[in-house]
């Protein structure tokens, strides 16, 4: 192993070992969270672009790319919790385009028309769901930033909007979260977001923003972020009120 390669390998083991110190105890004072957030950042972004490598090949007993990915956000995300700059600052790097992107490439496919519904589509590797549910608690962190909130705004085709509709797929937790998201998102802090009710209206998101059969609460606090969206609600019979 040359010099260059060993120094960038013990390198990245301290910064592990850092990582898992700090969820330790995420009120650490730190010197610079700003510069920490920046490097957990781009930290995630290499390994999400790292290829999938089977378990027999990580002899050397480095953190496969989804396992780190899992330390990475899981550290951003009490970073941000505890240093809300931080969230500011990624934002105006243009990380929250960067992670949505990486979401959206990491979406279950599509279900099958009525027609092909026999032909149902291969389960996803575990490691792709994982770093996809990594990613959606990253950007649910991020986006009680007002800056990361209008960003979501910004982000390229498909949309953010169809995006997270899409990660709705991996279950009753990730629903949850794109709920949460949404509703921070579509604060009324955030001078773009006409632009996500335009994206979920264009992706029908309505039909499950204001389904009334789970999470009630939540589903009741993203209809009463969206004034101009209230007609399906009312063909519900459903007056919502968001009551925390």
């Amino acid at each position: 192993m040359r010099h260059g390669c060993t120094q960038a390998y013990w390198c990245a083991l301290h910064f592990c070992v850092t990582c898992r110190l700090f969820l330790k105890d995420p009120q650490y004072p730190l010197k610079e969270p700003l510069r920490f957030g920046e490097g957990l950042a781009e930290g995630l972004v290499t390994a999400l672009h790292a290829p999938v490598t089977p378990p027999a090949a990580t002899a050397a007993r480095t953190l496969a790319p989804s396992e780190l990915v899992l330390l990475l956000s899981a550290c951003a995300v009490a970073l941000m919790k505890h240093h809300p700059l931080v969230a500011d600052t990624l934002a105006t790097q243009g990380y929250v385009a960067k992670f949505t992107a990486l979401l959206a490439a990491r979406l279950p496919p599509a279900p099958p028309a009525a027609a092909d519904a026999a032909a149902k589509p291969p389960p996803q590797p575990q490691a792709v769901v994982d770093e996809g549910g990594a990613l959606l608690r990253l950007i649910h962190a991020l986006v009680a930033s007002t800056a990361a909130a209008e960003a979501l705004a910004t982000v390229g085709a498909p949309g953010a909007v169809a995006t997270l509709s899409g990660a709705r797929a991996w279950g009753h937790t990730a629903e949850v979260l794109v709920l949460e998201t949404m509703k921070r998102a579509l604060s009324e802090s955030n001078r773009t977001r006409d632009t996500l009710v335009s994206q979920a209206l264009q992706v029908r998101a309505t039909a499950w923003m204001y389904d009334k059969s789970s999470i009630p609460k939540l589903h009741a606090c993203c209809a009463a972020h969206l004034p101009c969206m209230r007609v399906p609600c009312m063909a519900l019979n459903w007056a919502p009120s968001c009551t925390g």
